[in-house]
């Protein structure tokens, strides 16, 4: 009885199968680092209408993979996800190191790297279908004195240092 939710993916995959089509794009990553250390992340993605059907069935959910290369870069933990179509929203605690105090303090972000992304999808039954873009448009690291910085089509965003 399980087996027959997915009878519909199937179909519908059985059609598109011969067509690749572009997929996931990642749009914008806004990455805001509070006094602690900690951040709120935001990272809004266009998904293809076969991913958007993947995403239904629960087989794709990219802020929640997001989340986990947020918790592996920084070390720190992710919080409850809020996701709804085409974004997703989280904490994560001790996001940056936090070095000194104001009006000295020293934070550093760590290098936020994508590309397993892209190396775990070359190897899925589904890469013959899809094209990914894995490396955001836009990606904002903000910091609590309201300095930021961005970076364009980066699939590895360097650490970034600020002292204020």
């Amino acid at each position: 009885m399980k087996g027959t939710r997915f009878v519909p993916l199937l179909i519908i995959l059985g059609i598109l199968a011969p067509a690749p089509s572009a997929a996931l794009q990642a749009d914008y990553l806004d990455i805001t680092v509070d006094r602690t250390g900690d951040a709120t992340v935001t990272f809004e993605y266009t998904l293809s209408f076969v991913e958007g059907i993947l995403a239904f069935f629960g087989a794709v959910g990219p802020g929640q993979d997001l989340g986990k290369v947020m918790a592996a870069a920084s070390g720190g933990e992710v919080g409850h996800l809020a996701e709804s179509a085409g974004s997703a929203s989280f904490p994560v605690t001790g996001f940056a190191a936090v070095s000194g105090s104001s009006p000295n303090a020293t934070y550093r972000t760590p290098v936020i790297n994508l590309s397993w992304a892209e190396e775990g999808w070359e190897a899925s039954v589904l890469a013959p279908l899809l094209a990914p873009d894995f490396s955001p448009r836009v990606t904002i690291i903000r910091f609590p004195d309201a300095y930021s910085v961005t970076f364009h089509d980066e699939l590895v965003i360097p650490n970034t240092t600020h002292t204020f």
